[in-house]
């Protein structure tokens, strides 16, 4: 099952949501399992996606490679073994971040990305978005509107 990731380094000043960072960390992670495994199948092309949202935006270049990578392993795997357990594990990370608008914003952005990312935009991919962003309770407004 799913553990948080640890160590996480800490937060940049620059442009950091208001979630903790590991708190960001596990909601990303889950999300983009959510989004991946949407359309019943994961592309690697969109494990690839997640690490290169990560590392060209500036809010989300404080977590390390690795701890994504467990995390994101760790998410698979459940989705493997029993999608709909995956599913409630991965809604539980993304919990905490509900009510911290900046933070679910950079969650939100990032799951836009992950969208074309196999080629397909799959409409369970959008749906899957359309859950997170009601879940999140939040629209499409700026963080800071």
């Amino acid at each position: 099952m799913y553990t948080s990731s640890s160590n996480v380094r800490p937060e940049s000043p620059r442009d950091a949501p208001t979630a903790p960072a590991e708190m960001l960390l596990d909601a990303l992670v889950a999300a983009y399992a959510l989004m991946a495994h949407a359309d019943g199948e994961l592309a690697s092309a969109e494990r690839r996606r997640l690490f290169a949202i990560i590392r060209d935006t500036p809010a989300l270049e404080v977590f390390s490679r690795d701890d994504v990578a467990h995390a994101a392993a760790e998410h698979e795997a459940n989705f493997r073994l029993d999608p709909e357990v995956a599913q409630q594990l991965a809604w539980e990370k993304i919990d905490p971040i509900v009510g911290q608008r900046r933070a679910a914003h950079v969650l939100i952005a990032a799951c836009r990305e992950l969208i074309p990312a196999d080629g397909v935009a799959h409409p369970a991919e959008y749906r899957a978005l359309a859950d997170i962003k009601s879940r999140l309770g939040v629209d499409d407004l700026p963080p800071h509107a």
